[in-house]
């Protein structure tokens, strides 16, 4: 189920140089003698490719897994069914790509006080309990769904925090191993999202969790910055690995649509989802949507996945990633007192290049 463009193969396969040959032959025996010359220009050639093969924004809120807790008809059950079924594309599109391993940013994970943080487990299991953002007699509607377990990479995620050695990142392992590292709805509901790998697969999908530290709730604007400079580290150790990395946000927006939502309203809300959509379509072209605009309005909207947000435009949009990527914002709603945003961004075919072996 590896992922193709037009029928050929968008990643590093040489395989798929010998498909196109056959592809324009007109005959079996043409395709034979073009297979042959394919073995020829091989034994001079080699392909390469990215090995950092997309990304999406994946929303945690209870309606974008269950958009039935809110009443038929309403205006908020339908941007939450739109939200919904923009939430399943999205994680469709990850499965989809078929990546040996996904970096999962949650905001709502083991949060160290200071430092970025890595789960250095070997495997990962919990829960997310569905209904409790109903506020109002919530706890009439709320339910638990599970993820049993899902392995790690420890040893991926240590080579990761050599890459990034100079930087506040920390690994994370809790009792010695013995047991599964814990997860939640920050990182249960996405990842409940992405159907699970080809059980044909001979190496099935691994996943590194990267955590955000505690002072995101004080000083995100203030880490842009540091989390432009990481998100291109991140991109760089990923080039560098003989793996396909696929990396997940876990985002909701603004968290002040409503004066009767936790965190009361603010007029800056609507306007920083607007341009949190707004930078998801062409983020490299509209960086200033987020890193100006959002920005600047984050102390009001109160967006848990701002941070994520900005580590994924740093693995975008520099000198190695610029223009590489296609965006397509699937949906940006507020549902309730926060918004909900899904969107992918695929690596494009052109990246493929082929370089001499001399």
């Amino acid at each position: 189920s590896r992922r193709r463009r037009d029928g050929l193969f968008c990643r590093r396969n040489d395989t798929f140089v010998e498909h196109l040959a056959c592809h324009v032959a007109s005959s079996a025996t043409e395709c034979h003698l073009a297979t042959i010359l394919f073995l020829i220009w091989a034994v001079h050639v080699t392909t390469v490719s990215s090995r950092f093969i997309g990304a999406a924004v994946l929303p945690h809120g209870d309606f974008a897994y269950d958009p039935t807790l809110l009443d038929k008809g309403s205006h908020e059950r339908k941007a939450a069914d739109a939200v919904a079924r923009a939430t399943r594309r999205a994680g469709l599109f990850i499965a989809g790509l078929d990546p040996d391993v996904i970096i999962l940013s949650t905001p709502h994970g083991i949060e160290l006080s200071n430092d970025y943080g890595l789960y250095l487990g070997s495997n990962a299991s919990g829960f997310a309990t569905i209904g409790s953002d109903l506020r109002i007699n919530s706890t009439t509607h709320e339910y638990d769904v599970q993820i049993s377990q899902i392995e790690l990479a420890p040893k991926l995620s240590r080579n990761l925090m050599d890459k990034l050695s100079n930087e506040s990142v920390s690994g994370i392992l809790p009792f010695a191993d013995s047991e599964d590292m814990p997860l939640r709805w920050g990182e249960v509901i996405p990842l409940l999202m992405i159907p699970m790998a080809n059980a044909t697969r001979k190496v099935q999908r691994r996943h590194l969790i990267w955590s955000h530290p505690l002072r995101r709730y004080t000083e995100s604007p203030d880490m842009v910055p540091e989390l432009e400079r990481l998100g291109r580290l991140i991109f760089e150790w990923a080039e560098m690995i003989n793996l396909d990395i696929a990396m997940v946000i876990s985002s909701d927006l603004s968290h002040t649509h409503r004066a009767d939502g936790p965190y009361g309203y603010s007029n800056k809300s609507q306007p920083f989802d607007d341009a949190i959509g707004q930078w998801a379509t062409n983020p490299c072209e509209n960086a200033p949507k987020l890193l100006e605009r959002a920005r600047s309005l984050q102390s009001g909207a109160k967006s848990c996945g701002f941070t994520g947000l900005v580590l994924l435009h740093g693995a975008f949009c520099h000198e190695k990633g610029t223009s590489e990527f296609e965006a397509a914002l699937l949906a940006n709603q507020n549902v309730t007192y926060y918004g909900m945003m899904a969107a992918t961004f695929e690596r494009k075919c052109n990246d493929v290049n082929v370089r001499g072996v001399y």
